[in-house]
């Protein structure tokens, strides 16, 4: 990272539940490595919630870690999906298609992820990983969207600051949907626009079943940091089983060694 890597944690979570619940996890030493800002993204591998538990829980405090999506290993056919079943499309505007354009395009956070379908968001003309500055007392704020899916769903939801705020179903046309909200924003945070698909519409994509989700778009409020208390007591508890697990790992070389990864915990 200090010599100017791009660094992040692949396919760390699945499934549905909450990886604090369990054992954290592939990626345990993630809430460590967001507050000492040493990882810049997260990946998705497979269509699944698990992950959103601790990013949005860093998102809260305003930890601008970037959602990607990618291949988990590629180690045997019978069990892998296909090579692209999750992606990671990058806007790098005005800069190009080179790769330093790329990565510093996704480091920003402007990026969706998506096993399939096309899903984008703009609030007053910023786009996920911009940062819009309202007043103390907040403001309206005008969002649009947009949706293309060869697949069939039912709703994208918004969610701002780890809440759903507004819902937007599909109705008939299933695969295509154009949003135009507005709301108001009375604290520094964040929103993004997600879906998912049921199981039994998956076809013809690999993989759970069909998801997608946007990067966040900012919130300043009166130049108010982006804090949560129940986010950070989350962080805390997660800190805390790390350190468990830690302390009952066989594998330590030297007790300098411990003492130098607790002292970041």
């Amino acid at each position: 990272k200090a010599q100017g890597a791009v660094v992040g944690y692949v396919h760390p979570f699945g499934g549905e539940a909450d990886p604090l619940l369990g054992n954290l996890g592939g990626g345990k030493g993630f809430m460590v490595d967001a507050a000492l800002e040493t990882t810049d993204a997260l990946e998705w591998s497979d269509a699944s919630t698990a992950g959103f538990f601790p990013l949005y829980a860093v998102w809260n405090n305003g930890l601008k870690i970037t959602a990607t999506g990618g291949e988990d290993s590629i180690s045997s056919l019978h069990s892998s999906k296909l090579v692209g079943s999750f992606r990671t499309y990058v806007y790098t505007g005005n800069q190009g298609l080179s790769m330093e354009a790329w990565f510093d395009s996704m480091k920003k956070g402007r990026a969706f992820v998506s096993s399939g379908p096309l899903l984008e968001i703009e609030i007053d003309g910023s786009l996920p990983g911009d940062t819009i500055k309202l007043p103390a007392e907040g403001g309206l704020v005008s969002l649009t969207g947009r949706l293309r899916s060869v697949t069939n769903l039912e709703d994208v939801a918004l969610v701002c600051n780890g809440l759903e705020v507004e819902r937007f179903p599909l109705r008939r046309n299933t695969g295509n949907l154009d949003i135009s909200y507005s709301f108001n924003v009375d604290r520094s945070g964040w929103c993004h626009l997600r879906t998912e698909g049921e199981p039994e519409f998956r076809f013809p994509m690999d993989m759970a079943y069909v998801q997608a989700f946007t990067n966040p778009i900012w919130f300043e409020v009166g130049g108010a940091p982006v804090q949560s208390a129940e986010s950070a007591s989350y962080g805390i508890r997660w800190i805390d089983r790390l350190q468990e697990l830690a302390e009952a790992w066989p594998g330590w070389r030297s007790e300098s060694e411990q003492a130098h990864v607790f002292g970041q915990f």
